[in-house]
């Protein structure tokens, strides 16, 4: 299946459609993303899209990384567009990836994976050289960092 990202006029992703790969081959019956747009449009008039308005993506790529779609390990491939492109993302021309929503006003984007990243690291999850065993699950406040700058992941009770 192919999957394509339907972008509002800003580059904000408003919907993702499925389609079969058999909607994608051109007349030599390989894979094209022009002909997946044209198909795109074909099947929905009623959204009087352009063809700027459409773009693949990868169900199987993820900061920046290809993931293998049986086992969920890495391929070692440059995943296609950083992002599987979700509902709100938004599609960076001049990075020809897709861009997930900003959470927090502290975090900035790194552009080789399109990720945000916290301006602390996250946690290890050996303390001290002890495994405190289990999940060790952390979370993001931002309030904590704003005012303590050496602060912000806080551990999951």
């Amino acid at each position: 299946m192919a999957h394509y990202a339907l972008l509002d006029d800003t580059g904000e992703v408003i919907a993702v459609h499925v389609i079969a790969d058999s909607d994608c081959l051109d007349e030599n019956g390989n894979e094209s993303e022009e002909v997946g747009i044209d198909f795109c449009i074909k099947v929905a008039p009623h959204l009087k899209t352009t063809r700027g308005h459409w773009r693949k993506t990868s169900y199987n790529s993820r900061g920046g990384k290809r993931y293998d779609p049986t086992t969920g390990e890495e391929t070692g491939e440059e995943g296609f567009r950083k992002n599987y492109a979700g509902i709100g993302y938004r599609y960076d021309e001049k990075l020809d990836a897709f861009i997930p929503p900003k959470r927090f006003i502290s975090w900035t984007l790194d552009e080789e994976t399109c990720q945000w990243v916290s301006p602390i690291p996250y946690p290890p999850t050996v303390i001290d050289g002890v495994d405190p065993g289990g999940e060790t699950d952390y979370e993001w406040d931002e309030a904590l960092y704003q005012e303590d700058r050496t602060k912000g992941w806080v551990l999951i009770e």
